[in-house]
């Protein structure tokens, strides 16, 4: 990534760096397990079909095992991450460059009965991934560090990229830019149809809503709540906790589902279903498609069947 970025640095360039050291298999250097576990030669080595033993669960040892090389991982990525930067501010390609860390996912670890991130797993263990976007000086000098205290999206990364590049987005997404809370931006026509789409009132007061669908399962967030309910493909899809009400300020981690009743559920509910499947749903029928089984077999050992 450097070296490509260090031959493109005097045009304009696009570079999405994928890292898969914290995905499965759990395979760090030997190094960053012995920080995290405090030893190394562990029994459970972090393979892919080792860990399909444990979706269900996994004995106290194993169980720490698991999330400590995970961990590892993590510890693993973020000096490797912290390499790349320190690189890019010695050449000077930090100053005119927009830099955005993300994630896809996170990992559950048997928080809802499953470990993993396939099929009809939610809560916070999976849906609260880092966002950092990092403006460039030349562009922004006055612009300082801060956190935004809002709900916000991966599908909010497209828009805050066009808008540093001074390009309008369609009107029809519901992604918005974040550089009105990073640099006191005006918020654009598109953005504000997005922000209103987005907002639900929970207690008197307008919240912006986090959205996050699984397989069977939508969870809503917004002023301090979280609801879980059944989507659209959910074909009565029998689950132990859900459809459930959280209320993350004392239970954060949603792990003691309330009954899904009462004026807070209902707006998260009806938010979730306003939103589901903008923009573009045909209310077709998705086409099928045939898995070749060797296919099949990684792709379920990956976690996306």
């Amino acid at each position: 990534g450097e070296d490509w970025l260090g031959d493109n640095a005097d045009q304009d360039a696009f570079l999405f760096l994928h890292t898969y050291e914290i995905h499965m298999p759990y395979t760090p250097p030997w190094t960053y397990v012995k920080k995290v576990l405090g030893y190394h030669r562990t029994k459970f080595l972090g393979g892919v079909r080792e860990l399909q033993n444990y979706i269900d669960g996994a004995p106290p040892h194993i169980a720490k095992e698991i999330e400590g090389r995970y961990d590892a991982g993590i510890l693993y990525t973020d000096e490797l991450l912290g390499g790349f930067l320190e690189n890019l501010e010695a050449s000077g390609l930090a100053d005119n460059m927009l830099l955005i860390i993300t994630s896809d996912h996170g990992e559950a670890f048997w928080e809802h009965g499953k470990w993993g991130h396939n099929g009809d797993l939610l809560g916070p263990q999976l849906t609260d991934i880092p966002l950092f976007v990092r403006l460039p000086r030349a562009a922004f000098p006055d612009a300082v560090p801060k956190v935004i205290d809002t709900e916000v999206s991966f599908m909010d990364v497209m828009p805050t990229v066009l808008d540093a590049l001074g390009v309008e987005p369609d009107n029809d997404i519901d992604g918005f830019s974040l550089l009105p809370e990073l640099i006191d931006r005006p918020i654009s026509a598109a953005d504000e149809e997005a922000r209103e789409r987005r907002t639900v009132t929970i207690d008197g007061v307008d919240r912006l809503v986090g959205l996050t669908e699984a397989r069977n399962f939508i969870s809503a967030r917004a002023g301090g709540w979280t609801a879980v309910v059944a989507g659209p493909a959910n074909e009565a899809v029998e689950s132990e906790i859900w459809p459930a009400l959280y209320d993350l300020s004392t239970d954060p981690r949603e792990l003691s589902p309330l009954p899904l009743s009462g004026p807070t559920a209902q707006a998260l509910s009806d938010a979730a279903g306003q939103l589901i499947g903008r923009p573009g749903d045909t209310g077709k029928t998705p086409r099928k498609v045939q898995i070749k089984p060797q296919l099949r077999r990684r792709l379920e050992a990956l976690g996306y069947l």
